[in-house]
């Protein structure tokens, strides 16, 4: 094995422009541990922040034309950032290279001999945190959008040829790579405010599988997985449940009690069948495990009899909180996107039939609210109330075209409340949870700190 990789980057000093960003704090990280002298700016302290500082990077909790000093090499930003911002304007009238962060990570992918790139409209972190976990014992450098508790963090730099990367579709970001093996876990429309339609995201996708350079797996599942695929020279592997998948799962079962999840499922591969457990709920976790899986027999990795033991699904992703001094089982999930939101209730649904079920849900940008509020619309059914706060703009601006009243009124089943603040949805729930409850706050924003506040913490 090698030491610390260095990638050589024509430059000394890198600044990040919104850099306590959980994938832009993750790249900060691994340039730092490199030698590269790191720096950047945020909004706000955050937990990503402190780590970074506690490293000795400077962060700049403002964005400041003074910031972009003379001796910066390279300016790093995210799509969140508009070019009226003042230090990327400040950037370019100095002259300094300014990259995005998909830039950034294609040029580090191109440096190892075996990178992993995951994309799908749901599951990539997961899947990410999973490959990772496999290859453990190889030592991969690696890039997940989310805590993941095996690596401490959302990064871990290597010392291998190894490197395994959640590659999103927004802005097209993923078509910047370029990787050894490429993961396709599901598409489903996403993203209204890039794409116009499922036609244009499938046509990125279609790209994303053209980039990749040995292998590509796919879930089979997809509608039109077959034209995705039509054009890559990759060699193409099929993954689901059906007897036509080169790797096939069957007979999947789950139980859940308290904090402990399981999952059983049998698993086909090189004609060869074995049961399998992982540590987690939900049919949409057991393709993420197969798809996993199928990357580690692309590697030839040799796995003990259960792969998966003592795996921890990454931070807000399902997450079992704990349970509330009056009885109340909280749980947390990132789930943003009304697929993603079914999936997760459905399986709650089915581990916890004798519960009901609150879910305080955010929404994420408006555009995507408007996008999809049909399908927002049915996607709660599984749950026995629903508790809406207002949309999270993200990196959007409030056009005044929805609001989550709009939400509310489309919701029909369950019954769904609106809260104009977090303090209000707070002392409503504090007021009327039981022990006949299970809460799951979700959505890709900060309501896990209503469940904690819940839990005393």
């Amino acid at each position: 094995m090698k030491k610390t990789k260095k990638i050589n980057l024509n430059a000394k000093n890198i600044y990040f422009i919104g850099i306590g960003g959980v994938s832009m704090s993750g790249l900060a990280h691994i340039l730092n541990s490199m030698g590269y002298i790191v720096s950047g700016s945020d909004r706000d302290k955050s937990p990503q922040t402190q780590v970074l500082e506690k490293k000795g990077i400077k962060i700049n909790y403002n964005h400041s034309k003074e910031n972009i000093t003379d001796d910066i090499d390279i300016v790093v930003y995210t799509a969140a950032i508009k070019d009226d911002n003042p230090e990327y304007q400040a950037a370019t009238q100095k002259n300094i290279k300014i990259w995005t962060r998909a830039m950034l990570l294609g040029k580090l992918i191109e440096e190892y001999q075996y990178s992993v790139c995951v994309a799908g409209t749901h599951g990539k972190t997961t899947t990410t945190s999973m490959i990772g976990y496999l290859l453990r014992n190889l030592t991969p450098t690696i890039s997940v959008g989310a805590m993941v508790d095996y690596i401490g963090g959302n990064f871990k730099l290597g010392d291998s040829e190894y490197f395994v990367v959640e590659s999103c579709e927004y802005n097209d970001s993923f078509l910047e790579f370029s990787p050894y093996i490429g993961v396709i876990l599901n598409l489903e429309y996403d993203h209204p405010d890039h794409f116009k339609d499922l036609a244009q995201l499938e046509e990125s996708f279609k790209t994303f599988a053209n980039n990749t350079r040995g292998f590509l797996v796919i879930n089979k599942n997809i509608k039109n997985y077959k034209e995705i695929v039509a054009d890559t020279s990759a060699k193409v592997l099929t993954f689901g449940n059906q007897k036509t998948a080169d790797i096939m799962y069957s007979k999947f079962v789950q139980k859940s009690k308290g904090k402990k999840a399981i999952s059983d499922f049998m698993l086909t591969i090189n004609y060869q069948r074995r049961k399998i457990s992982v540590p987690l709920i939900g049919k949409h976790n057991i393709e993420n495990a197969v798809a996993a899986l199928a990357v580690c027999d692309i590697l030839k990795v040799t796995l003990p009899i259960q792969p998966f033991y003592g795996y921890k699904n990454p931070h807000r992703r399902l997450e079992y909180k704990g349970v509330t001094k009056n009885g109340t089982i909280i749980i947390d999930d990132y789930a943003h996107h009304p697929t993603e939101i079914k999936s997760t209730l459905q399986t709650l649904r089915k581990t916890y039939p004798q519960k009901e079920i609150i879910c305080l849900f955010q929404p994420h940008t408006y555009s995507r609210t408007i996008g999809l509020l049909k399908d927002f619309s049915t996607c709660f059914v599984d749950a026995d109330k629903v508790l809406l706060l207002d949309i999270y703009a993200a990196r959007e601006k409030d056009a005044g075209e929805i609001h989550s009243k709009d939400l509310q009124k489309s919701i029909k089943t369950p019954k769904a409340l609106y809260f104009e603040s977090e303090s209000s949805v707070l002392e409503f729930l504090q007021n009327n949870l039981t022990n006949k409850n299970l809460l799951i706050t979700m959505g890709a924003t900060n309501l896990y700190l209503i469940g904690e506040a819940l839990l005393g913490g």
